[in-house]
């Protein structure tokens, strides 16, 4: 699905249109997918992208009024090493911006020795509050 919506976001940018995307919230999956689409059309780290792009606008604890147990922890163990492994394959050019093809997502990078490094592990991947929220 992953691969799907970024797919068509590149399709829309590609025809001059505009894409508004969101969720219930907007912080989470959105940040997600926005992070990713900006890892395959800017110059910039994956983990620049997660802190700028994701956390900084509310994803995970990036928001300090979101549920912990209920939300941050689920978002922290599921959602972001995905985005970790993700950002492997665009890192390590299996998916581009002229290459999305969802095949890609039949090999899992846990399996890569590369993906081993600390850079790659989701646990690096972690937000602080967002100066959004700060008083």
């Amino acid at each position: 699905m992953t691969v799907r919506s970024l797919k068509q976001l590149k399709a829309w940018q590609s025809a001059g249109k505009t894409a508004f995307f969101h969720c219930t919230v907007g912080e989470d999956r959105t940040g997600y997918l926005a992070g990713l689409y900006r890892l395959l059309t800017e110059q910039s780290t994956p983990a620049d992208i997660f802190q700028q792009e994701m956390c900084e606008r509310g994803y995970s604890a990036g928001n300090p009024q979101k549920p912990q147990i209920a939300v941050v922890n689920e978002v922290d163990n599921d959602l972001t090493p995905l985005y970790a492994k993700m950002a492997f394959k665009i890192a390590n050019g299996e998916l581009s911006a002229t290459s999305l093809d969802e095949n890609v997502c039949t090999t899992d990078p846990a399996s890569d020795p590369a993906f081993a490094a600390a850079e790659w592990k989701p646990t690096g991947f972690r937000c602080l509050p967002s100066t959004r929220y700060r008083l």
